[in-house]
C-alpha cells in the first residue's frame, strides 16, 4: 500500500508540473498576441475599427500673399464617456469627486489635448412621442365551463379580474411594499482616487442647446485602445443631512442615509459611486440623474450602534358573529436603543393593513 501511494503521488506531481509548464507557455503566447493586437490597432490597420480617409479642398481668396492657418473639425465614431464618482462624507460635509471614464476606438490616438464632455443624449423615442387613445370599459368576467375545477386563483368580484393568490404572510400581515437599502460588499477595486485627482479642480460649464458641456481643466491623452481612462471633471463641496431609516418588519437594522442638495451648476449623470464615511470604505452605490438644485439621497450602510427590536405584543381573535365575520386584534411593540452617544433621527416604517373590499 505504501509503495502504491508513493507511486501515485509521484505521478500526480509529474502531471502537475507538466500542466504548470503548459499554462505558463499559454500565458506567454496570450500576452504576445495581445501586444501584437495593440500594435496593429495603434498603426491604424483597422483591426478594431476601420479608418476612413477623405480628401478636403478649400478655395481661399486673398488680396495679398501671406501665410494662412486652417483648422479642421471632424466627427469620429466609437468614442464615449461615462461618469464615475468618489463620495467622501466627513460629519455633515460631503465631498464629491466627479470623474469621467473616456473610451475611444476611433483608430487614432489622442495626444495630450483638451477634452470637452457633453451631456447630449438621445431620448427613448427617435421622434416626438405621441399619446394614443386610451379606452376604458368594464371587464366582463371569464366564463367557467360547467364541471370545471377551480384554478386556484382569487377573483376580484368587483371587476371580474383574476389575480394569482400569494402564499399567506405570518400573523396575517400584508405583503411588504418596500425593501431596506442594499449595499455591495467591498471589492479589491475599491481604492481611493490618486493624489493627483484630489486637488481642487472644476470644469468650465457651458450650456449648449438642451445639453451642457464640461471643459476638462487639464489636458489628457486618450489612446485608441478601448480602455477607460479616468479624467477629473470637478470636485464638489456639498452639505448633507444625516438620518436613519428602519423597517423592523423586514430587517432589525438601522440604515444610515444622507440627504444632499446639488448646489453646484453641474448635472450629475447616472453612474457608479464609491462611498467613504469618515475615511472608511462603505461600499458602492449608483447615482441617478441629479440636476442643479435637486435633492438626492445616499445610502451609507447599517449602523450596528442603533438596535431595533420588533415583537408581537398581543394577538386576539374574536368569535364569529352574524355574517361569518370576526375581529382580529394584532399588536406589535417596537423598541429602539441608541448606543452612539449622540442624538439620532430615526424614521420607522411599518405595515398598515389596507382593505381591498369596500
Amino acid at each position: 500500500m505504501e509503495a502504491h501511494l508513493g507511486a501515485s503521488t509521484t505521478a500526480a506531481l509529474a502531471r502537475r508540473r507538466h500542466i504548470q509548464v503548459r499554462a505558463n507557455n499559454a500565458e506567454r503566447e496570450l500576452h504576445a498576441a495581445e501586444a501584437a493586437l495593440r500594435d496593429l490597432t495603434q498603426r491604424n490597420l483597422g483591426v478594431t475599427a476601420p479608418v476612413e480617409f477623405c480628401e478636403l479642398r478649400a478655395t481661399v481668396e486673398a488680396a495679398d500673399a501671406g501665410e494662412a492657418t486652417f483648422e479642421v473639425t471632424y466627427h469620429v465614431h466609437q468614442a464615449s464617456w461615462r461618469p464615475l464618482y468618489d463620495i467622501r462624507l466627513e460629519g455633515d460635509h460631503l465631498r464629491v469627486t466627479y470623474l469621467a471614464e473616456v473610451t475611444q476606438r476611433s483608430g487614432e490616438d489622442w495626444p495630450e489635448t483638451s477634452v470637452i464632455l457633453s451631456t447630449t443624449r438621445r431620448g427613448a423615442h427617435q421622434q416626438l412621442p405621441e399619446l394614443r387613445p386610451w379606452y376604458v370599459g368594464l371587464r366582463r368576467p371569464d366564463r367557467i365551463p360547467i364541471g370545471a375545477r377551480p384554478t386556484g386563483k382569487a377573483v376580484n368580484r368587483t371587476a371580474g379580474a383574476a389575480f394569482p393568490e400569494p402564499p399567506p404572510m405570518p400573523d396575517g400581515l400584508p405583503y411588504p411594499t418596500d425593501t431596506p437599502p442594499f449595499f455591495d460588499e467591498p471589492t479589491a477595486a475599491a481604492v481611493p482616487a490618486p493624489a493627483a485627482m484630489q486637488t481642487a479642480l472644476s470644469a468650465d460649464v457651458r450650456e449648449s442647446g438642451t445639453a451642457m458641456t464640461y471643459r476638462v481643466p487639464r489636458t489628457v491623452a486618450v489612446p485608441s485602445d478601448g480602455v477607460a481612462h479616468k479624467v477629473p471633471v470637478a470636485e464638489l463641496e456639498l452639505e448633507a443631512q444625516l438620518d436613519y431609516l428602519a423597517v423592523p418588519a423586514l430587517a432589525a437594522e438601522a440604515y444610515l442615509r444622507a440627504t444632499v442638495t446639488n448646489t453646484s451648476s453641474l448635472v450629475l449623470l447616472p453612474g457608479a459611486a464609491q462611498v467613504f464615511y469618515d475615511g472608511e470604505y462603505i461600499g458602492r452605490t449608483v447615482l441617478e440623474t441629479v440636476a442643479p438644485g435637486e435633492e438626492f439621497e445616499l445610502q451609507l450602510g447599517v449602523d450596528d450602534r442603533i438596535r431595533i427590536e420588533r415583537q408581537l405584543s398581543r394577538r386576539k381573535a374574536g368569535k364569529a358573529v352574524l355574517g361569518g365575520t370576526r375581529k382580529l386584534d394584532v399588536g406589535y411593540e417596537i423598541t429602539v436603543a441608541n448606543h452612539r452617544g449622540l442624538p439620532a433621527r430615526i424614521t420607522l416604517r411599518d405595515h398598515i393593513p389596507l382593505s381591498r373590499d369596500g
